[in-house]
């Protein structure tokens, strides 16, 4: 569930604009901070992004339960 205000979910929103930014620059490390802020805040397609971090290791060590708990949060499954 995604809970927040107006200024929390334009802030959400824009944490994964620039995530995006450095993902395509090169520091996966930066943009997985910044999925994670969105991810813990509920956002579901950051949820998924994270997730998918964690299987593949794009700026995250590789983690198979928190890959599942992500992106089947994210996923509403």
């Amino acid at each position: 569930t995604y809970y927040c205000n107006d200024q929390f979910a334009r802030e959400t929103h824009m944490n994964m604009q620039v995530a995006y930014r450095y993902s395509q620059v090169g520091d996966l490390e930066k943009a997985a901070q910044l999925e994670l802020i969105a991810a813990n805040r509920g956002l579901e397609h950051a949820q998924v992004s994270v997730g998918k971090r964690y299987v593949h290791g794009n700026g995250l060590e590789p983690n198979m339960p928190l890959h599942m708990r992500l992106t089947f949060r994210g996923a509403r499954l």
